[in-house]
């Protein structure tokens, strides 16, 4: 980058992002897997079926000032509170996948 191309750090840092780093960043398998597996329509009937459920069970999760799902609480809750059968590491990387947040993805695909 040229020394005085940006008046304000904002835009060049608006620069470097959208021209370098997004740009040159590869489609992950994970991201596949979102946008084909995750949001399609059978999974969202299933979600919108069950919706009220769902709330009520993440409910239980989430009190005043607590702002995170933590890993203990994705045990707990698939493991006790909603019976289903998975082993520690699918729980582990449910969790961790649930974590990975991507651009504008609720206005995508809400």
């Amino acid at each position: 980058m040229k020394d005085g191309a940006f008046t304000e750090i904002s835009d060049a840092l608006e620069h470097l992002v959208t021209n370098y780093i997004i740009k040159n960043y590869p489609d992950e398998a994970w991201n596949t897997f979102r946008k084909e597996r995750l949001w399609n329509l059978e999974i969202s009937d299933l979600f919108l079926e069950n919706a009220k459920l769902i709330k009520n069970l993440m409910n239980r999760y989430h009190a005043p000032r607590k702002y995170t799902f933590t890993r203990e609480d994705a045990f707990q809750m698939i493991i006790h509170d909603a019976e289903i059968e998975m082993v520690i590491t699918d729980i582990t990387y449910a969790w961790g996948m649930s974590k990975m947040t991507v651009s504008k993805e609720d206005q995508k695909y809400a």
